[in-house]
């Protein structure tokens, strides 16, 4: 639970007093369309898919010798799946969608960070 809990801190701040701004700009969203939409399901379906993100580092990291489970190791891996996996779907999906590529980069630079702290996170359960 403690690695489904990790986007939804991290994306309070990164979506909020440091990119919040540019992010809602990039896509050009007023503040009533952040707003707008079914929050409860947002945030449970965002939470729910953060916990299988979580599982899979968990399950990842645990592969690894016990003497190798410290934050940083277990960080870089997060990030290594995050910029080999997450990132070029990202992409992909971002330009086809005609996103600009300062949002491209917010998000991309946001999921590298959550995976990798989730992965130090999950380092704690071994």
């Amino acid at each position: 639970m403690a690695g489904g809990v990790v986007p939804m801190v991290l994306g309070f701040i990164w979506y909020g007093p440091l990119f919040g701004k540019a992010w809602q700009k990039s896509l050009g969203f007023s503040d009533e369309d952040v707003q707008s939409g079914n929050m409860p399901v947002i945030f449970g379906v965002s939470f729910l898919v953060a916990m299988l993100v979580a599982y899979y580092l968990y399950n990842y990291v645990g592969y690894h010798e016990a003497d190798e489970q410290t934050f940083i190791h277990s960080a870089f891996h997060g990030a290594q799946i995050a910029l080999f996996t997450a990132v070029p779907v990202l992409i992909s999906n971002s330009l086809f969608e005609k996103k600009n590529w300062t949002n491209i980069l917010i998000n991309a630079s946001y999921w590298t960070l959550t995976m990798a702290v989730i992965g130090g996170v999950m380092s704690f359960f071994y």
